[in-house]
């Protein structure tokens, strides 16, 4: 199952945001994670899916770290 590509219930933004900033090494753009998302099930569902992303970000700053200019990196290393 690629979760990039199904909605499931147990499917959080929280995970949705986290499996795609791993994807990108570990930092990405508000912006850029919005554009990889786009296509998802979920983002479609939702008109308002990049406000869910920043509030995503927010609402875990304990795994997000800001870098400056809508910039996140996550708060651990990616292999």
């Amino acid at each position: 199952m690629d979760l990039r590509k199904e909605d499931i219930p147990a499917l959080t933004w929280h995970h949705l945001v986290r499996l795609t900033m791993e994807e990108c090494g570990g930092r990405a753009k508000l912006s850029d994670l919005g554009d990889f998302l786009a296509a998802h099930p979920k983002a479609k569902k939702n008109p308002h899916f990049r406000d869910r992303i920043r509030a995503t970000v927010y609402e875990h700053r304990d795994q997000y770290i800001s870098c400056g200019n809508g910039v996140y990196a996550l708060s651990y290393a990616v292999a």
